[in-house]
């Protein structure tokens, strides 16, 4: 019997009234005295995780994570001086800070960025950790290279795509790869094994889909669905946008330079819809919509 075990929440928040520095103060105060502030690639991070190794490893992918964002996306994004990462060792402490904040951080997220900071819980260890991190990072870049908010089919998508990816041993990301863990449990006579991670994330999307348990792609990205009180529906959506950067930039080279290209003229605030995708990519959106689905299906 296999268990999949959901793959974190995290959300992108546009700039809010309290300031980096003000969240920073905050965040301090709930780590404590064991809490340390370190380098994490170009960024910096406070944290209370005491597995050097898990810091360690976070800080090497880091190092990668601005050059990788601009091959992948054709976008460009550097860290800015004082941005910072708060991954908190407890989803406890995590909560208490996101709920004592002014920012919109709807039940069950597991992290969030924007205005130069980012928040997340480092989870049961480095299956959980890392994915959470990159996904913050890859938002601050993202607040980087748009000159305007980006559509959240697209922040949330670049952050999942990059999140997902496994890391080789020198920390840099595989892109097109499903990270993940297998667990053993023994249960009586039974070995139940439990799946989680982006790998258990997109195998339960994906059956789900085959079955017609999931929402038409337009619905499935709308803005409402990043920020539904339902756990499920924003899983959903998320999944549903890394899947798509992931169709648009696997596979076929020219579809690739042209989803870069959209993405570009996105970034300086081009209309950036499904339809316009559509004509950037010289498909009809309907076409778009059932190889999208094929894709998907056949992973």
């Amino acid at each position: 019997m296999v268990t999949f075990l959901p793959l974190i929440l995290c959300l992108a928040l546009p700039p809010a009234p309290a300031s980096a520095a003000s969240r920073v103060e905050r965040a301090t105060a709930l780590l404590g005295p064991g809490s340390r502030e370190e380098a994490l690639g170009p960024w910096r991070l406070l944290t209370d995780v005491r597995d050097r190794s898990l810091v360690s490893e976070l800080d090497r992918v880091a190092a990668f994570l601005p050059q990788e964002y601009r091959a992948r996306f054709g976008l460009e994004a550097e860290s800015r001086p004082g941005e910072t990462l708060v991954l908190f060792a407890s989803e406890a402490s995590y909560r208490t800070f996101s709920n004592d904040a002014n920012d919109p951080v709807p039940p069950a997220t597991s992290g969030h960025a924007g205005g130069g900071f980012a928040a997340a819980h480092a989870g049961a260890g480095p299956g959980d950790a890392r994915p959470a991190a990159v996904h913050e990072l890859v938002h601050l870049l993202t607040e980087q290279a748009f000159a305007f908010p980006a559509p959240p089919w697209i922040n949330e998508g670049l952050s999942e795509d990059l999140a997902w990816c496994r890391a080789d041993a020198k920390g840099r990301l595989v892109f097109d790869t499903f990270d993940g863990r297998s667990t053993a449990l023994r249960a009586g006579d039974r070995i139940l094994r439990t799946e989680s991670g982006p790998r258990a994330t997109i195998r339960s999307f994906r059956e789900r889909s085959r079955s017609g348990r999931v929402s038409p792609l337009p619905a499935l990205i709308a803005p409402d669905r990043f920020l539904s009180a339902d756990a499920g529906e924003r899983r959903d959506a998320y999944t549903a946008a890394g899947l798509l950067m992931r169709f648009l930039l696997a596979g076929d080279p020219a579809r690739a330079e042209r989803f870069r290209a959209f993405l570009r003229a996105a970034a300086l605030g081009a209309l950036a819809d499904l339809d316009a995708l559509a004509f950037t990519l010289e498909m009809d959106a309907k076409v778009l919509e059932r190889s999208y689905w094929r894709f998907v299906r056949g992973l």
